[in-house]
Parts: C-alpha cells; sequence; structure tokens
C-alpha cells in the first residue's frame, strides 16, 4: 500500500504543477525547434510535458509555447495554433475508465477465508462493488472460515466413464466447506477425481469418391456411441458432412479421349468421343461431359464386306503391257502361266490365289460350237502366231431374223474376268459387259449381225481387255465366207 500512496503522490505533485500553469519548460535547440519554427511561427517554442490521464484524476495535453507572442501550438513547429480562448478546454484530458477485472465468488472452507463476488482495477489498484461499480474496501469482501474441523460427508460411490459422459473415482466431501476427500481421506481438487470420457473406436480407412458415389476421408468412429473423430485420442470430433468426400465430376482430373476412326473392311472404326474414367465409363460427345454419346452411332462404324476383285498382281504377271501372252526372241508363242488372287480393293488383303494358263494357245473347248463352222487358226510358218484368234462362218449359216441375218458365237469366260473387263466391236468401247455374258454358264456371246446377207467375204472384230488395264490383250475375229 506505500507503494500504491507514493504513486498517488507523485501524480498530484506533477499535475499540480501542470494545472498552475508552472509546466516543465524545455527550450529546443536551434537545430530542431528554431528551424521549425522558422518554417511555421518563426520564434522559438517552449515544450510543456503532459500528464497522463487516470481513471481518478483528469491529465493534461502536451502543448508548446512563444514566449514571446504568448501563443499556443499543439505542435513543435508551430503550425497548429490553439487559440486562447480554446486552451483550457483542449488542454485537459478527461479521466479514463476503471480497468476493471471480476473476481468470482469464493466459499470459505473450514480452514480458509472465502470472499463474495467484487471488482478490482488494476490502474488504481481499488475494490468496487460490482452492481453499483462504488469503492469498497477489500475487508468488506471477505467471508471468514468457521475455524472448525472438517466434518466428512457420505462416500460417493465410483462412477466409469462413458462415450458421453465423465466419470469418477469414489470421494467424500466436507458438509461445510464442500472440500474433495478420496476413499483415503486425502484432501484433493475435484479435477484429480475425473474420470475422462472414453471411446471405444476402431479405424475407417479413406474411400475414393467415384463420379457415382461420394468418398470418405480416413476417421476413428466410436462403437458405442457412432461418433466420428479424426485422431485416435477423440480429441477431434467430426461432423457427417466433415467425414464425406464429394463425388467427382466425369471431367475431373481429365478423361479419355478416342479420336475419330473410319471403318474398313478390317476393323470398327468410332466417332470421336470422350469416356468418363472416374467409375462409371460412360462415353460423352464432348470433352466437358455434358452430351452423353447415343452408343446406336456405332452400328454406322461397323466392318464392311471385302469387295474381292480377280486381281493379277504386278510381281507375278510375265509382263506388264501383255500380261497374259508371251512371245518368244523369234516371236514364238510361249505357254506361260499367271498367278490370281483373290483381293479386296479396300484393304488389298489377297486371299485364295490360283494359277491361270496365259491365252497364248486356244483349245477347241474353249468355244461352244452353235451352228457354226469353226475354221482353222491364222498360221504363219510352222507355229501359229498370235494375232487374232479366228472364227470362219459361211454366210448360208446365218439364221434370218426380222432385222438382217444373225449367227451367235458363245466363248468360255477366262477365269480374269471381272468388273473391270472390257470389250470393243468395230472400235467402239464397251465397258459394261452384263448384257451378254451368262455368268451361270460362264460364257459371253458375240452376236452377229449382218443386215442383208453376205455376198463377198465379210470380217468383224471383238477385242477383249479382261483385267482393266487398257491392253486388250485377245482379239478374235469372225469372217463371214460366200460359197
Amino acid at each position: 500500500m506505500k507503494l500504491k500512496a507514493l504513486k498517488q503522490f507523485a501524480f498530484l505533485f506533477i499535475a499540480g504543477l501542470v494545472g498552475m500553469g508552472a509546466g516543465m519548460a524545455i527550450m529546443w535547440g536551434t537545430h530542431s525547434a528554431s528551424a521549425a519554427g522558422e518554417v511555421g511561427h518563426g520564434h522559438e517554442l517552449e515544450f510543456h510535458q503532459g500528464v497522463e490521464a487516470t481513471c481518478e484524476t483528469t491529465g493534461y495535453k502536451d502543448y508548446w509555447e512563444c514566449p514571446e507572442c504568448h501563443l499556443y501550438f499543439s505542435d513543435a513547429d508551430g503550425i497548429n495554433e490553439i487559440k486562447a480562448e480554446d486552451f483550457a478546454a483542449w488542454h485537459v484530458a478527461p479521466k479514463i475508465n476503471h480497468d476493471f477485472h471480476l473476481h468470482e465468488y469464493k466459499n470459505a472452507t473450514c480452514d480458509h477465508d472465502g470472499h463474495r463476488d467484487y471488482l478490482y482495477c488494476d490502474q488504481c489498484e481499488k475494490y468496487f462493488d460490482p452492481k453499483t461499480k462504488t469503492e469498497i474496501t477489500y475487508e468488506s469482501t471477505i467471508i471468514h472460515n468457521t475455524n472448525r474441523s472438517h466434518e466428512i460427508g457420505a462416500l460417493v460411490p465410483y462412477e466409469p466413464a462413458t462415450c458421453e459422459y465423465e466419470g469418477h473415482y469414489a470421494y467424500r466431501q466436507c458438509v461445510h466447506c464442500d472440500q474433495y476427500f478420496n476413499e483415503y481421506g486425502i484432501a484433493c481438487n475435484y479435477s484429480d477425481l475425473v474420470i475422462p470420457t472414453v471411446h471405444h473406436v476402431h479405424y475407417e480407412a479413406a474411400q475414393a469418391p467415384t463420379c457415382e458415389h461420394t468418398g470418405s476421408r480416413a476417421y476413428y468412429v466410436c462403437d458405442d456411441c457412432g461418433r466420428k473423430f479424426a485422431d485416435e485420442n477423440c480429441t477431434e470430433p467430426l461432423t457427417d458432412d466433415e467425414v464425406v468426400v464429394a463425388k467427382l465430376n466425369h471431367w475431373s482430373e481429365g478423361n479419355q479421349h478416342f479420336a475419330r476412326k473410319e471403318a474398313t473392311c478390317l476393323e470398327d472404326g468410332n466417332p470421336e468421343y470422350w469416356v468418363c474414367i472416374h467409375g462409371c465409363g460412360q462415353k460423352f460427345a464432348d470433352q466437358a461431359c455434358t452430351r452423353p454419346l447415343d452408343e446406336s452411332i456405332f452400328e454406322a462404324y461397323k466392318t464392311y464386306d471385302h469387295d474381292w476383285q480377280m486381281i493379277c498382281l504386278p510381281e507375278n504377271r510375265v509382263d506388264d503391257a501383255v500380261p497374259y501372252r508371251y512371245l518368244d526372241a523369234e516371236n514364238k508363242v510361249k505357254s506361260v502361266n499367271v498367278m490370281y488372287y483373290q483381293t479386296c480393293t479396300h484393304c488389298g488383303e489377297h486371299q485364295g490365289g490360283q494359277t491361270v494358263p496365259s491365252f497364248a494357245k486356244l483349245v477347241n473347248n474353249n468355244f461352244n460350237r452353235n451352228n457354226v463352222t469353226i475354221g482353222d487358226y491364222e498360221t504363219t510358218g510352222a507355229e501359229r502366231i498370235i494375232d487374232y484368234d479366228v472364227f470362219k462362218i459361211s454366210a448360208s449359216a446365218l439364221t434370218a431374223t426380222e432385222s438382217g441375218y444373225d449367227a451367235v458365237i458363245k466363248i468360255t469366260l477366262p477365269g480374269t474376268y471381272s468388273q473391270y473387263s472390257q470389250y470393243k466391236f468395230d472400235d467402239v468401247l464397251f465397258e459394261d459387259m452384263s448384257n451378254v455374258v451368262d455368268n451361270d454358264n460362264g460364257v459371253m456371246s458375240l452376236q452377229v449381225h449382218c443386215d442383208t446377207l453376205p455376198t463377198a467375204e465379210t470380217v468383224l472384230i471383238w477385242q477383249f481387255n479382261w483385267d482393266g488395264d487398257d491392253v486388250f490383250e485377245q482379239k478374235i475375229k469372225v469372217v463371214i465366207t460366200v460359197a
């Protein structure tokens, strides 16, 4: 209490000096105040130290005074002047509020005093009534002890803790002061008797979310109450919402992209699409996975049939210019064979290779007699040199019709006949043989027609390009003779 009195004396002494106007004048050196004064007021200023306000007394603000002009300023530079008529009100700093701290009621025990509620100010070190805020003495708050021995009450039995409520060890209390004693009669605090709550937990591993199901973070769950915790010691409770991890979007962290691919005769194609890789595997028409793909569109990308054509591969031809015939150095016909394959015009795959004789030598069974006379081939020298396959027909063998005189010569089609085959008649090109070919029997009909019955030898010429390579490798000449 001596220190408290000393503080109050010093405060009143300083406040009195300032209040009387004596102040404490400090002459500022020319290096600062005069320089500032030259910019502001122009004279050197005297500094008057203020006094801080407390919760009991008012205080006074710092100020500067010009001894020559008797003017007051709130700054050292003499810029902010305080009018003489305002100075008294400006100079005073109001009292500050008490710094109250509540000391709550404490019961007296059998061997210790207690006290009622009171407020204590750390600034002025005084005591106050909590309701009226009026000053009181500390002595008035004291609740004196009874100066008697403890009277121990009945035993409160042991209560085990659960996952919901704390338990406690067995204890007794003084019926007068409520002092706690353990079952061995030793005084203690209630906190010494408490048995904390206990959870019997098991660990639940984290579950990754998918686009169809939510996931969960790793956590511990109590087998008794079902509460969830972030730690095994159950100090960080979790709500169900805090455990759940939201479902993923189909596009979360990417998806699988399939570029458009056209179908072939070997494998299926597909449209451009994206596949969700987060659980559902659903296909989408856009990268953001907002438009599910109608999978019926895949039907338009199924494989199609091979377009098989009987084609002689270049490496199997005897001669690129005349693939089916060969003449030796003496221009004599040689019999050669050519390898043909069923070849797909889409993918180039081959199947069913077969060897086909060349047309260097024709025999009678290549043709069907149809009431016509088959003459000898044109020959030169000892062996026939191919120029034309010649048929001689007597004019008398022609049949009279409404439009003239006709005959039909049927030839057996070669194995290389296909949709690419062509023929010429009198230098007129025909690319479609369907009207003169009987595919079921493998024969072709050559229509011999004369408007009038020939009276002189007449020659008709057919040329054939069987494999569509623009080389007319077989020629047939029909000669109509007269008797």
